[in-house]
């Protein structure tokens, strides 16, 4: 009898991201440039926690545009 190891079940959300194209081919050549590949997921998903994680340090400033209604409108 094989007994297969349990992996724990994390509860999870998704979401859509829209990147520009050169963000997303630079995901792409990071997640392919591995060996074995990564998927694209999985870099996206790590890239996320590492930018979260950062949010943690107290000495850390990020700046963030104010968002205006036409740079939503043009992308």
């Amino acid at each position: 009898m094989v007994r297969r190891a349990r992996r724990s079940v994390t509860e999870t959300k998704r979401f859509t991201v829209t990147l520009d194209v050169a963000a997303y081919e630079r995901l792409k050549t990071v997640a392919e440039g591995h060996d074995p590949p990564l998927s694209l997921t999985y870099v996206a998903q790590y890239a996320v926690k590492l930018f979260l994680k950062r949010l943690d340090d107290p000495q850390r400033l990020l700046e963030f545009k104010e968002q205006t209604q036409r740079d939503t409108e043009d992308g």
